[in-house]
């Protein structure tokens, strides 16, 4: 398995992934070799890939991802690569000095996600995201299997590469947590996401700019809360007697346990969004706009409230955190497809078909 660097499932859902990926290749019987692009030991991180079975490669015994490929290329049955800028380094060194399968995991839809912030932004020249387009789309062509989270995605790939044999779903698992405080125990509205992602900064200028003043007319009480990693100046900006920014915390307890209601409201971005399967696990309530709850399997007034607009999004939250047996209801609905789409006996029987096929 070969990614940008050693996964840290603290800071971001791309990291939670890989590391679940993993342990179900283990216990399908995989040994697993893990390598980082950056060839660091990264302390605890690296130890706990070792701990739990996973060989980690990296500096001074090897220079570089290539070094690695050419010393013990042949040994590989398979090359498990994620993200497409990764990929598209070292697919041509995979195919040089290895017998593998090349399996590569996008994360997500680099030009489907750049399209769609630059239509939502009101951009018109796409030239850029055109060119990524077309990268990301031979890449595809050219690995044995291309794994994404999103039927979106699959439906979008095939639509250009007019070729389905390649394309699988990759599985997400989700721990179902133990039911936690009640409606009347809980107070606030929380986002959640990685700073360093784009789309989520996008996002919060969204609920701070547009959302919050229309919810300040029906619910002038509600306070956000706004956790993350690589907090920014731009988000520390957005504090206000009604914004707490909480930044980076250790446990998400401490977010989906206290607060009542979850807001992602993502204008782009591609694939799966962990944040959203992070609270239906937890069985938190949320308000989504079309592109967060891509992929999930939520339904809008059963398990989530799904909306567009900002007044449509302010309504669908003050509704939401004032009605306690809706809460109830979508908290319950939430979990439940939690426990029955992401389970990890799903997971494993998704990876298992990707492995003998």
């Amino acid at each position: 398995m070969i990614d940008y660097a050693t996964p840290n499932p603290a800071t971001d859902a791309g990291s939670y992934a890989a590391i679940r990926e993993i342990e179900l290749l283990r216990a399908l019987g995989c040994k697993v070799t893990f390598v980082p692009e950056n060839m660091a030991h990264v302390g605890a991180l690296t130890r706990d890939l070792q701990r739990h079975g996973v060989e980690v490669l990296f500096a001074p015994e090897y220079r570089n991802v290539h070094d690695v490929l050419r010393k013990r290329g042949k040994e590989f049955d398979c090359v498990y690569v994620t993200r497409f800028e990764v990929a598209e380094r070292y697919l041509d060194t995979v195919r040089a000095h290895t017998n593998a399968k090349v399996v590569f995991c996008n994360a997500d839809l680099h030009f489907l996600r750049q399209l769609r912030s630059q239509i939502a932004n009101g951009e018109t020249d796409l030239s850029q995201s055109l060119r990524v387009r077309d990268r990301e789309l031979g890449l595809i062509r050219r690995v044995d299997a291309m794994l994404t989270y999103s039927s979106v995605e699959q439906a979008v790939v095939l639509s250009h590469n007019l070729k389905s044999d390649n394309i699988y779903t990759c599985p997400w698992v989700l721990d179902v947590k133990p039911h936690g405080p009640g409606f009347a125990e809980r107070s606030g509205i929380a986002f959640l996401g990685s700073f360093r992602h784009p789309p989520n900064l996008e996002a919060v200028r969204f609920l701070v700019a547009e959302i919050l003043p229309e919810l300040r007319r029906i619910r002038p009480d509600i306070k956000l809360h706004v956790y993350g990693s690589n907090v920014s100046k731009d988000v520390l900006d957005f504090a206000q007697d009604d914004i707490v920014i909480e930044g980076f915390v250790e446990s998400l307890d401490d977010l989906f346990m206290k607060h009542r209601v979850f807001v992602a409201p993502l204008k782009s971005g591609a694939g799966i969004k962990g944040k959203v399967l992070e609270a239906m696990g937890y069985g938190t309530p949320s308000v989504l706009t079309p592109v967060a709850a891509e992929a999930t399997g939520l339904q809008n007034g059963v398990s989530a409230l799904i909306s567009e607009s900002a007044s449509d999004l302010a309504r669908d939250i003050a509704r939401l955190y004032d009605d306690a047996a809706l809460w109830a209801k979508v908290s319950d609905r939430s979990r439940e497809l939690a426990e029955a789409k992401f389970s990890r006996a799903e997971g494993l029987r998704a990876f298992e078909a990707l492995l003998s096929g």
